[in-house]
């Protein structure tokens, strides 16, 4: 619909907007990109409002920015312009945005015009779009595959370049014109890491956003797998989790949860080194008993990854017996090998 230049901009600030601004070359090609590519024009030549208008001796963008300025004869242009031959003139305040058609296409330039004519208006709108995870940290085990979901919260009304680096490694994903949401299945590494992406406006370069989340690796470990009760000492083991937030970590034999009072033979002490860190201790009294021996797990109380990161240790006290009945095949060998050498040099 034609209106007015008072019309036009009435329009375009209803719906969020303003009459359009041309500040550089870039945003010029952008128009005459979507100009051509538009179907409704009609007629051999076009003249579309846009936000430029003439202020006493100035033609200034809505903003206030000037960009051409009259002296006492002639015009003097600053900065950017596209003005047509013999433009700007003292024929109109307004700047259209002036189509003639040559062949198949039109070609455009800036064009001074009355501001009481109804003629096309082009409206510009400042596109206010979030790129988003769906997670600030990734907490995985190495190895495992887990998913990452990509939102864009709004539409785009020019095309974005989307892509996404993780591992040092950069994959495009696609030009989206959009609401866009892509859910991407990455593989752990063994190590922390990041993943961030990045969108890029395929015309328009510097309308950009990127975000980076943190990719935490889910590990437990323990300072040993094996130990022998002495009856002299304490012994421990510590269990450390890592990789997520607020671990826990607990020590259970027979699914049952090893007590936390130090009167026990064998008991556990747990913390929380820091966000990211937890341990558990598992204490062995030289008072432990043979029926107290055997398999210890350290599992994480709060972990709810998917993948299994329990970690085992064998506990055995001092006798023979507690070994044969509770220990791991290659310990029980060796001590058979030491008893069998015992024998052999009594009989000599």
């Amino acid at each position: 619909m034609h209106k007015t230049h008072a019309e036009a901009r009435t329009a375009c600030q209803d719906v969020g907007g303003e009459l359009t601004s041309i500040p550089d070359q870039q945003t010029q090609d952008q128009l005459v990109k979507q100009s051509n590519e538009y179907s409704g024009w009609s007629g051999s030549e076009i003249l579309a409002y846009t936000g430029g208008r003439r202020v006493g001796n100035t033609f200034q963008w809505p903003n206030g920015t000037v960009y051409s300025t009259k002296g006492s004869s002639k015009w003097t242009l600053i900065g950017y312009n596209a003005w047509g031959s013999n433009q700007p003139s003292d024929n109109g305040d307004c700047m259209m945005f002036h189509g003639q058609r040559t062949g198949s296409i039109y070609v455009w330039t800036w064009y001074t015009a009355q501001c009481t004519l109804e003629r096309y208006y082009i409206c510009s709108y400042l596109e206010t779009r979030e790129l988003s995870l769906d997670q600030s940290q990734y907490s995985v085990v190495a190895g495992q595959t887990f998913n990452v979901v990509i939102s864009i919260s709004r539409q785009s009304t020019q095309p974005l370049d989307i892509s996404y680096t993780f591992n040092g490694v950069t994959t495009s994903l696609e030009t989206s014109t959009t609401n866009y949401s892509s859910t991407i299945s990455l593989t752990m590494p063994a190590r922390d890491t990041t993943i961030t992406v990045n969108v890029v406006g395929f015309t328009v370069p510097s309308c950009a956003l990127s975000v980076t989340s943190q990719v935490k690796q889910v590990q437990s470990t323990l300072t040993s797998s094996f130990v022998i009760a002495s009856s002299t000492q304490r012994k421990s083991v510590s269990c450390t989790i890592t990789g997520y937030s607020r671990p826990t970590a607990r020590w259970y034999r027979n699914s049952a949860q090893v007590s936390t009072s130090s009167s026990s033979n064998v008991y556990q002490s747990s913390t929380n080194v820091n966000s990211f860190t937890g341990v558990s201790t598992l204490y062995i009294q030289p008072g432990m008993q043979a029926g107290e021996g055997g398999k210890y797990v350290c599992k994480p109380t709060n972990w709810n990854g998917g993948a299994n990161i329990d970690k085992t240790l064998y506990c055995c006290c001092t006798n023979f017996t507690c070994f044969q009945n509770q220990c791991p095949t290659s310990v029980h060998l060796h001590f058979i090998w030491l008893s069998i050498a015992s024998d052999f040099m009594e009989k000599e």
